[in-house]
């Protein structure tokens, strides 16, 4: 009965826990994105960083809250999750830039993709526009 369902509870709570650490484990920390992203760079003689933008923290779990405020005020969380993204702009060929992508999906960091926008310039010159993200408790950029 009641003893059962609590148990079933928390099992799942720590299990929801315990998946979240991992997530976190395995995803690059914010301060690590911008030398993770220029590491790999250097790696590709062809590629030029046009720019490398830090977009401000957004609140992952406080988007879907807004309805919950009590007088106005949002509710304060004792958790909350901030998605830290990247904007790089990168020129090259075709091929250099896949190159490129198919290195950054391979990392054994994990980075979260956002928006990917592709444009020649002048055949083959091309220039593409990638947005990364990563998640961390943390609301506060250390490398800025």
């Amino acid at each position: 009965g009641r003893k059962s369902e609590l148990a079933a509870l928390i099992s799942q709570r720590e299990q929801l826990d315990e998946q979240l650490r991992q997530v976190g484990a395995a995803l690059v920390r914010p301060e690590d994105m911008n030398g993770l992203l220029e590491r790999l760079l250097a790696r590709h003689a062809g590629l030029r960083l046009v720019s490398l933008k830090t977009l401000p923290p957004q609140s992952v779990l406080r988007e879907k809250e807004v309805a919950g405020t009590t007088d106005g005020k949002p509710v304060e969380r004792a958790f909350d999750l901030y998605r830290h993204g990247v904007e790089i702009r990168l020129e090259g060929s075709y091929g250099q830039l896949q190159a490129y992508l198919a290195q950054l999906e391979k990392l054994p960091q994990h980075l979260l993709w956002g928006q990917l926008s592709y444009s020649v310039i002048d055949y083959p010159r091309s220039e593409m526009t990638l947005t990364v993200y990563t998640l961390s408790p943390d609301r506060t950029w250390l490398a800025l």
